[in-house]
């Protein structure tokens, strides 16, 4: 479920499990996010995303999956747009938006233990919500 406890506006969107203060979304999918407060524009996706002290902001047509990998303690954010074909520029690093190529986060988990990310993702997601709801 969905735990938003002040304020906001959620028109033509599809939420599932976000945590926050307030969320500002017409025509989004957020799906697994924590933060103080969401804003995403229409057509944005935002999954995965934990941040326990700063708004997640997304224009129209954004898209932001955290990465969380067994080694680090931070996920990485990996960015989109909804004009970017990701499998023509999946070699590639999208200059503007990442330091990396969807490919080499390919490659960096491949052989990841996905059980374990998850549980620590789950972790981080409800120290975050304390955080927040408190």
């Amino acid at each position: 479920g969905c735990q938003i406890t002040k304020k906001g506006s959620i028109k033509n969107s599809v939420l599932c499990n976000v945590t926050a203060q307030t969320v500002e979304t017409d025509g989004a999918i957020i799906v697994n996010c924590v933060a103080p407060s969401i804003t995403a524009g229409e057509g944005a996706i935002l999954y995965n995303l934990i941040s326990p002290d700063k708004p997640i902001v997304a224009a129209a047509g954004s898209v932001q999956v955290a990465v969380t990998s067994e080694e680090e303690d931070e996920s990485l954010v990996l960015q989109s747009r909804m004009d970017i074909d990701g499998g023509k520029a999946w070699k590639n690093k999208i200059e503007e938006l990442n330091d990396v190529s969807f490919e080499d986060i390919f490659l960096k988990n491949k052989m990841a233990n996905v059980g374990a990310i998850e549980a620590k993702r789950e972790k981080l997601y409800k120290e975050a919500a304390s955080k927040i709801l408190s």
